[in-house]
């Protein structure tokens, strides 16, 4: 009787899920959303104390890397996309900004087949308004990819004025 037991571990080597005996008692099932990818490590164990072990590969990632700060008045910057593994067919990759009204991006990017990884424009709106500093995030997907994003802050360029005009002498009591 093998009567086999079924561990995950993580690509850092941890413990992340343990089968579940099926209603024959003799199999597991091993049910499992990967959190981050990698190479994954499924453990078999039997009854008689032999072990095997398997691996599972969860797929690439994409990863965005941009600047961490632009101003309004930068007007085009880039970013760049970046997998680990070249895809073997071009690879169309969504894009969306958090506030497309103060940073634009494309709606996708294509990454040529045999690539690892493809330039992002960035539109800097300059909105003529004071608003501040605004944090924004960018996200890419991608088919058969773990979705990423990441942060760009983008600094205001208008300046707010406060002018006073005041008479050249007064009088205590006076009023206004």
């Amino acid at each position: 009787i093998l009567n086999p037991h079924v561990e995950l571990y993580d690509p850092s080597g941890n413990l992340v899920a343990s089968g579940t005996k099926l209603a024959d008692g003799r199999n597991e099932q091993l049910d499992y959303q990967p959190l981050v990818p990698g190479v994954y490590h499924i453990r078999v164990l039997a009854q008689n104390s032999t072990a095997g072990e398997y691996v599972l590969n969860t797929g690439d990632t994409l990863r965005l890397t941009l600047p961490t700060n632009v101003n309004e008045n930068d007007g085009s910057q880039s970013g760049t996309i970046t997998v680990s593994t070249a895809p073997s067919s071009d690879l169309t990759i969504s894009l969306q900004s958090g506030d497309p009204a103060r940073l634009g991006v494309p709606a996708t990017v294509i990454l040529p087949a045999g690539q690892t990884s493809v330039p992002v424009p960035l539109n800097i709106i300059d909105d003529n308004l004071l608003n501040g500093p605004e944090t924004i995030a960018i996200s890419a997907s991608a088919s058969g990819y773990f979705s990423t994003s990441s942060n760009i802050r983008v600094h205001d360029n208008e300046t707010a004025t406060l002018t006073v005009s005041l008479p050249t002498s007064v009088t205590e009591g006076a009023g206004i």
